[in-house]
């Protein structure tokens, strides 16, 4: 407060000297809220920069797809433009239209020489979708399932003992990474049916994302690479960027995802902004609640309208209801699509976008990879393409009581095993 009240005394100063003070009020404001993000970006900055494995590189370009068509297109694009190498890690890639589209396109760079290895989860595709890993295997290409139950799971790492990758990874050239919420299939690729989001991103963090593919594809099974990955490349960009997961198969790194962002909740000046399906976890739901009681703008989008889990709609609706008591705002996706966007907006210069959502799981249990941006610029280009036009068109929840006790203890019932779920 103090840097803040020096510097718009010194350009008050100056302007009088100068005799223009009137014409430049605007730039005045202007300045005062630049420098509060600065203030902003620094203090978050300095708070997460203690936690994970990763640090921040500023060499990075962006390019944020919005829903499945722009997604689709972007990522086949980026397939057929491999040169050397391509590395998928899914969740769930289904054996439909789309997902056999994208596996013969694979299918088709391995044909022409390209090391190609895809990373499929053992719990996401089950069933009929096991049956795409076949048409892999057919067509040449490595395939290995993230195991459900693993020793490592249930001494060292996961509490429940089942572990999976909830990850959305597709790595071309170990250069250029797309990652977010949208797995492979046709309901998520269908104008109109999931709003999600994917982001493309070129340089460091690019290499970063694929490190933690090999993590994950060795406690899978899988073969080291013959192909060698640049350790470095050119410049593309100039994006602030760093990577953070949830990983319990690996020491230390179990509450990496969480720790990054309750560290930048706690530093937010201004205003929180979230957009998540499955807003849950009670840790969270205690530091949002502390943030908007000192005063933070906390404005949260949740899929209650159409969700693809009754258990988490109920869910939402608790952790609404807490939030709106301590004077958070609270949205709920409109109409019969089903918004699966992940994403958090702190002071309109931190932005993070992954495969993560806000409950138990995401940040103890799952495989989950996070991109983290450092930019004022990002931060209002992902406002104006999602969240603003997100909070536009969804509506207020009202008020929430929760009078009948029979709901008010299955809700606290449900918190209790939300981890399990």
């Amino acid at each position: 407060m103090l840097f803040k009240k020096v510097l718009v005394g010194a350009l008050m100063a100056g302007m009088l000297l100068t005799g223009c003070s009137a014409p430049m009020t605007g730039s005045l404001q202007r300045t005062d809220a630049q420098a509060m993000k600065a203030f902003s970006l620094a203090s978050i900055g300095n708070a997460v920069s203690k936690v994970g494995v990763h640090q921040e590189s500023s060499d990075n370009a962006l390019h944020l797809n919005v829903d499945g068509p722009e997604s689709f297109a972007a990522l086949t694009e980026m397939i057929r433009s491999a040169q050397k190498a391509i590395y998928a890690e899914y969740f769930i890639w289904h054996n439909d239209k789309t997902g056999k589209s994208i596996c013969d396109l694979l299918i088709e760079k391995k044909k022409q020489g390209l090391e190609v290895k895809v990373l499929l989860d053992f719990i996401g595709c089950h069933s009929e979708d096991g049956k795409i890993i076949d048409r892999f295997r057919a067509g040449g290409i490595e395939v290995q399932r993230y195991p459900m139950l693993t020793l490592t799971g249930i001494f060292k790492g996961s509490g429940s003992g089942i572990t999976l990758t909830h990850r959305k990874l597709m790595i071309v050239d170990g250069t250029r990474v797309m990652t977010g919420g949208i797995n492979i299939g046709d309901e998520y690729a269908r104008e109109g049916a999931y709003h999600d989001l994917m982001l493309q991103v070129e340089g460091t963090a690019a290499r970063d994302m694929m490190k933690e593919f090999f993590t994950d594809w060795k406690f899978a099974g899988g073969s080291n690479p013959q192909w060698k990955a640049p350790s470095d490349g050119p410049k593309l960009g100039s994006e602030r960027v760093r990577i953070a997961v949830t990983s319990p198969s690996e020491k230390d790194r179990r509450h990496e995802w969480f720790d990054v962002l309750i560290a930048a909740i706690d530093s937010a000046q201004k205003e929180i902004d979230i957009e998540c399906p499955y807003f849950s976890d009670d840790d969270l739901m205690t530091h949002l609640k502390a943030a908007a009681e000192r005063g933070v703008k906390v404005k949260v989008v949740v899929a209650i309208a159409r969700n693809d889990n009754d258990l988490f709609k109920r869910l939402n609706v608790e952790s609404a209801r807490q939030l709106m008591e301590a004077g958070a705002e609270i949205r709920t996706y409109p109409g019969q699509r089903f918004s699966h966007v992940k994403y958090t907006c702190i002071d309109d210069c931190w932005t993070a976008i992954g495969t993560a959502n806000c409950d138990a799981r995401s940040f103890i249990e799952n495989q989950e990879i996070v991109t983290v941006v450092s930019s004022e610029e990002f931060a209002s280009t992902a406002q104006a393409k999602v969240f603003d036009k997100d909070w536009a068109i969804a509506r207020p929840m009202g008020t929430l009581k929760t009078n009948n006790m029979k709901k008010h203890l299955w809700n606290t019932f449900l918190e209790l095993i939300d981890y399990y779920l």
